[in-house]
């Protein structure tokens, strides 16, 4: 009954606004996890900036998000990977196995080839720098929702270069830079 009643309403509120095609979807909800108070705060206004998107909660904390994740039913999850009270990675396991339809964005200070192998092997479907971020975030999210997965311009070169020369620029061979 409920869902019917829903169904409705979509479509009334539809026809009120320009017919069928045009039939409101409740916003995705993301929950925002980052040890920064700051960076939360950055991601959530740029999330909420867009009209298909909500942030439905914060933390900053492992233990915080493991117990959010079932409360607040997310979307999507992003992670910062420096938490204080376990690693970024870590967590990325133990959401991926209370909650494997969710995808999980990394949006992450570090861009070494390590630690995005590390997390995308762990279960996240996507990769960002803090650097790229403001440009980048929406994208990413809207790709993940949709079943894509995601990394960044500066990881994918990072990743790149690693990839196909097996060290890093500053590994000593000045050559290969």
């Amino acid at each position: 009954m409920h869902a019917k009643r829903a169904t409705n309403l979509a479509y009334s509120l539809s026809e009120a606004v320009g017919g069928p095609s045009a039939i409101v979807h409740p916003p995705k909800r993301i929950l925002i996890v980052d040890d920064l108070p700051l960076t939360r705060r950055g991601l959530s206004l740029i999330v909420e900036a867009e009209p298909d998107l909500a942030v439905c909660g914060q933390a900053g904390a492992a233990a915080q998000t493991l117990a959010l994740i079932e409360r607040l039913r997310p979307d999507l999850v992003t992670v910062g990977l420096s938490l204080p009270d376990m690693t970024g990675v870590e967590l990325i396991r133990r959401l991926r196995r209370r909650r494997p339809d969710v995808p999980i964005l990394v949006v992450s200070r570090h861009d070494e080839g390590i630690t995005v192998e590390q997390a995308l092997e762990a279960g996240a479907q996507g990769y960002l720098t803090k650097y790229e971020a403001g440009a980048s975030l929406v994208d990413a999210i809207h790709r993940l929702l949709d079943g894509e997965t995601y990394v960044g311009e500066a990881v994918r070169e990072r990743l790149g270069f690693v990839r196909y020369h097996g060290r890093m620029p500053w590994d000593g061979d000045e050559a290969a830079c």
